[in-house]
């Protein structure tokens, strides 16, 4: 999804990783922004996706995301 946050427009991608034999599933939030037109800044919450099934877990997840913005 898009939305603005603070003075810039954010993108807000949800995935899950399947790392196959290499280790057990992730689950992740990523969220991409552009600072002054030529600068890419992203920050990741990812945890195992068994952990994203505790509700108050996962609240505390997506809380760090949404916590996400740029500053001047």
């Amino acid at each position: 999804c898009e939305e603005v946050r603070g003075e810039s427009s954010l993108y807000q991608f949800e995935y899950k990783v399947d790392r196959g034999d290499k280790g057990l599933p992730l689950r992740a939030i990523s969220i991409i922004a552009v600072r002054d037109g030529d600068v890419l800044v992203t920050m990741t919450v990812v945890s195992l996706e068994k952990e994203w099934e505790n509700a108050a877990f996962e609240a505390k997840l997506r809380k760090v995301a949404e916590s996400f913005k740029l500053t001047k």
